[in-house]
Formats: C-alpha cells, structure tokens, sequence
C-alpha cells in the first residue's frame, strides 16, 4: 500500500479557519519515499493563541504559498494512497474544504488513524498524545505543533505500526479481523487486507506459537521457554515460608542498600502465603506504599514453584498489567534462587500468567 501521512496547522478548528502550514509524508514499501512541506498564506491574522503554540506568526507566512499552489502540489501526491493521520479526522475535515475551495474532487480514498492502530497494537501507551507517543518509541521529535515535524513523526509511528502489525501471527490478526468487521471506519478494511497478506506471506504455522482456544499465547517474555527448574532446586527451597523470606531478604538487602522491611507488606506477605497453604479466600484493603504487587507475587510463586502449579493475576486494568510486566515481574527472575516463566494473557480481562 502507499500511504499519505498528513497534518495540517490552522488559524483554529472551526469551518472558517484556514491552513497556514501543512507537512505530508509519503510510505511506500515501509519506507519514506517522498515528502512536501510548506507555510501557507492564510489571507487573515493568525491568532496570537496559535502563534504561542505552534510558533508560525504573520510575519511567516507573509511570503509563503497560497492555498491553490499548495494544493496543486499535494494532489498528485495523494492519489491512489491511503490517508493517515494521528486524530485524522481534524487533517481530513480540512483537506476536503481546501479541496473542495480550489476545484478538486473531494478525497475518496481509505482513511486510517495512527490513534487506532497504537490503542490495539500498544494497549500500555500511558497516553495517545503525539509528544507522549514519540517519547515511548524513542522517536524525536524537535518542533511539536509544527505541521512538517509532526507528520514525519506521525510517519515514523506509522511504521511501527505496520511493524507491529506484520508481527502478529495469523490467528491474532483474524480474530481481529472479526472484532472490527462492522467497523464504521477503515480499520477494519485495514485488518482484513492485512489478514489476507500475512495468509500469503507467513500461513499459519503451530510450531510458531502457542495457542489456547483461539488464542494465541505470548510465552516466554521473561524467561526460558523451557523449563527452567530442577527438581534438586524445588527440594532446596525450605518448606517454610518465614525462612525462605528472611533468606530472600539477604538478598534484597545486597542489592538495594536502601531496603527496609515495611511492616504492612511483610504482614501481607505472611497473610497471603497463609492463604494459600490453607486453601482459603482473602481479602485484603491496603494503602499506598505498602508495596502491595511484590505482597502477592512474592507468596505466590513461592506457592507455585513448590507445589509445581500455576498461578493467575487477574487485574483489573491493562495499565497495572503493563506495571507488573514491565516493573515488578522482571527484579524477581534475579531475586528468586530458582527460575520461573511468566505471560500475558490479553482479552476482555487483563492476565498475568506465571509457573
């Protein structure tokens, strides 16, 4: 596919408003393949609100383009692509106006927003901000609110995205496929024609993955997919649990001088585990800075790894999976005398899985 990556900067966001800078990035085969970016005359003031954001003054535009030149540069650019855009539908509203003003047909090709693909493809995103964006993927970005900078980083998330995408095995892409079919945008479009390459390119292959009713399993994240105990290693660990803790305190206190013993965590710890043992509901209500995730996860694969069963963390937002994937799963591989393997389970309901 060929893709017009867009963004406009506008005296403001109602009908009557003009453009006064536009950037457009062109992707073919996965790669930036050619560009247009110019300031627009916008035949009025530009708002001094506009200015404090994005930088563009009168003074700047004073010589720039008309709207006409603009436009018969970026026509030819957009045929036969399909649009992209981050929050798109601000870009398309007026590129259809100025379009439409300078005697073109309107744009009648498929839209897609970058907004969309990262909400699927990167549910942890602590925010769908552009800026916020860039700073997660590591992607510069010199002068936000400037139309030529914003979409080449829109472009270069683009690509991530389609990255992303071709990564995904086949079973993931066609159920959601089946998720947006009835889509009222062009995503699902987008799915399906990605389905249908990746059944060309990479068909179903078992021995890739692993799968569980329909699912596909994301195995092995944080450790060996073999199996990385010993039975001589389970047999070592002490059968009671305030031992095998005090033991894991020497080396907490190794590597972080700093660490302390808080009293509301280490009686979590204890109810937990006692729980366990004794096959038992509990309910526990515990404030900020008690240290509640390692309060559970800590008995918890004590619990698993003697007693060769597996372990489930419900949580209630795909944000605090993230938090125990990313930060608090990860310290226990090296704490722990005697390895384990975690993953993700993602559906309506976040998992985290450990053994």
């Amino acid at each position: 596919m060929k893709f017009a990556v867009l963004d406009f900067e506008t005296t403001g966001s109602t009908a009557q408003d003009r453009i006064i800078q536009v950037g457009l990035f062109i992707i073919n085969d996965q790669e930036i393949t050619d560009r247009y970016t110019s300031l627009v005359n916008p035949g009025m003031s530009i708002p001094s609100s506009i200015t404090a954001l994005t930088g563009i003054d009168d003074e700047m535009v004073k010589e720039a383009p008309s709207l006409d030149t603009v436009m018969a540069a970026m026509v030819p650019l957009l045929q036969d692509s399909v649009l992209v855009g981050h929050n798109v539908a601000f870009d398309l509203g007026f590129l259809q106006r100025a379009l439409d003003e300078e005697g073109y047909f309107s744009f009648d090709g498929r839209v897609l927003d970058t907004m969309d693909a990262l909400r699927v493809l990167f549910p942890g995103l602590s925010s769908l901000q552009l800026s916020m964006v860039c700073q997660a993927f590591g992607i510069v970005h010199e002068r936000p609110h400037q139309a030529d900078s914003d979409a080449e980083v829109t472009a270069k998330i683009w690509l991530k995205c389609l990255e992303r995408f071709q990564e995904l095995p086949l079973l993931t892409l066609q159920r959601l496929e089946l998720v947006f079919a009835d889509s009222a945008s062009d995503f699902g479009w987008f799915l399906f024609e990605m389905r249908q390459y990746k059944e060309i390119h990479s068909p179903l292959d078992p021995e890739a993955d692993r799968y569980f009713r329909q699912f596909v399993l994301n195995v092995g994240d944080w450790g060996e997919e073999e199996d990385v105990r010993d039975a001589d290693d389970v047999r070592s660990i002490p059968d009671d649990f305030e031992t095998f803790y005090e033991g894991l305190k020497q080396v907490l206190k190794q590597r972080f001088e700093a660490y302390e013993d808080r009293e509301a965590q280490v009686q979590m710890l204890g109810e937990v585990e006692k729980a366990f043992e004794q096959e038992q509901h509990l309910m526990i209500e515990a404030g900020t800075g008690t240290g509640k995730s390692l309060g559970y996860l800590i008995p918890a694969l004590y619990y698993g790894i003697k007693n060769d069963k597996k372990v489930i963390v419900s949580t209630h937002t795909i944000n605090l999976q993230e938090q125990l994937r990313e930060r608090d799963v990860p310290p226990l591989h090296d704490l722990f005398p005697i390895g384990f393997q975690a993953a993700v389970l993602k559906g309506r309901r976040p998992l985290l899985m450990s053994s």
